[in-house]
């Protein structure tokens, strides 16, 4: 099957309130290197990120989502861009942030990464 590389490049994508300095930090304190990470947190940037970019690329860990348009380039046939992500083959991990509704907030954004690091998914660059 399909694998990607556990020290590759992490995305977040959605719309966040938590600024891209915090995120680093949290990061940063996870022991995963802020040049691992590309971040999308408004909604223009989100509608015109080209998904397709990260099919079969293996050195893509992990696509962290939160709130982001239903109507998104690439989606197809799917009712979101997140269910064709999830749905179709050769995309990294896919993790949905949030509890009931997608939301990107400190507190799931560490304990997320803290997840992905115990279950192996990713490595953190330090220990």
């Amino acid at each position: 099957g399909y694998h990607t590389f556990k020290n590759g490049k992490i995305i977040i994508i959605g719309q966040s309130k938590v600024k891209a300095n915090v995120i680093l930090k949290i990061a940063q304190e996870l022991g995963i290197d802020k040049n691992r990470f590309e971040l999308y947190l408004d909604y223009d940037s989100v509608g015109k990120f080209r998904f397709q970019k990260i099919q079969w690329q293996p050195h893509y860990s992990l696509v962290m989502v939160g709130p982001m348009p239903h109507s998104v380039t690439g989606k197809g046939n799917y009712s979101s861009m997140i269910s064709a992500l999830e749905s179709e083959e050769g995309y990294p991990p896919i993790v949905r942030l949030g509890e009931n509704d997608l939301k990107i907030s400190k507190s799931n954004l560490r304990s997320t990464l803290e997840q992905m690091i115990k279950s192996n998914i990713i490595k953190a660059d330090t220990i």
